[in-house]
């Protein structure tokens, strides 16, 4: 994946903050963490065999389909990439957390699943935002529940009747759903 002044058409940007781009190649599953104004980038490395388990559908690691996040971890000084996975044999999901200062990768379970139209994470003020449901309840986006960066906890901030047109971010402090 080649990040230059012209980045190529198959690059989805999933996430930013201060300054950063985090970028995933839809064809060849890389993703990357991009400044745009120094031109440097820093790759993330493919998660080993003890990550990358033999439940999780492989098809989210390369698919366009896959749930991503990216912000910054205020508690820890670190910037975090957060990646959904379903498994293929157990109705749950999990999420992969990328430490750029750990330069690692570990896995963590998720109690809340089905993002609403594989849409990614809305950062803000550290955490970061889906509209899901409870894991068995297929109900079309009945609630939104954050991942917040620093504690690396599951919290629920509304629940009720949510429709919206694919469309959500964060601005200011503040997460709109359209």
């Amino acid at each position: 994946m080649q990040l230059g002044a012209n980045p190529s058409p198959v690059l989805r940007i999933f996430g930013s903050c201060n300054g950063l781009l985090a970028v995933c190649h839809s064809e060849q599953g890389v993703i990357a963490l991009w400044n745009p104004s120094t031109r440097k980038c820093h790759y993330l490395p493919t998660p080993g065999d003890d990550i990358m388990d033999h439940d999780i559908v492989p098809r989210y690691w390369y698919s366009d389909n896959t749930v991503l996040g990216f912000g910054y971890d205020v508690c820890n000084s670190d910037y975090k990439v957060v990646k959904m996975l379903r498994s293929k044999t157990q109705n749950c999901f999990k999420v992969m957390v990328y430490s750029l200062k750990a330069k690692s990768w570990r896995i963590k379970d998720c109690p809340y699943g089905n993002p609403r139209d594989f849409i990614d994470g809305a950062y803000v003020n550290g955490a970061l935002y889906w509209v899901g449901d409870e894991i068995g309840k297929i109900s079309r986006g009945k609630l939104i529940f954050t991942f917040d960066l620093g504690t690396e906890e599951y919290y629920v901030i509304f629940e009720g009747d949510i429709r919206f047109r694919k469309e959500k971010c964060g601005y200011d402090g503040t997460i709109f759903i359209k």
